[in-house]
């Protein structure tokens, strides 16, 4: 979703929920601890699943 459709500086928040409504969702890396979501992405998918990513 380009930034030009708002109406407003949009916050991280709204240009994550925004990529997740579209479809997109966080691809998981392989880590020693199991698969973690890393980056910005971590803290939506904590979220969801209950703490499995890596804020």
């Amino acid at each position: 979703m380009a930034v030009a459709i708002w109406d407003h500086r949009p916050s991280a928040d709204e240009l994550l929920a925004a990529r997740v409504a579209a479809g997109w969702a966080p691809t998981p890396t392989a880590t020693r601890q199991g698969d973690v979501v890393l980056g910005y992405a971590a803290c939506l998918f904590d979220q969801r699943s209950g703490g499995a990513g890596d804020k």
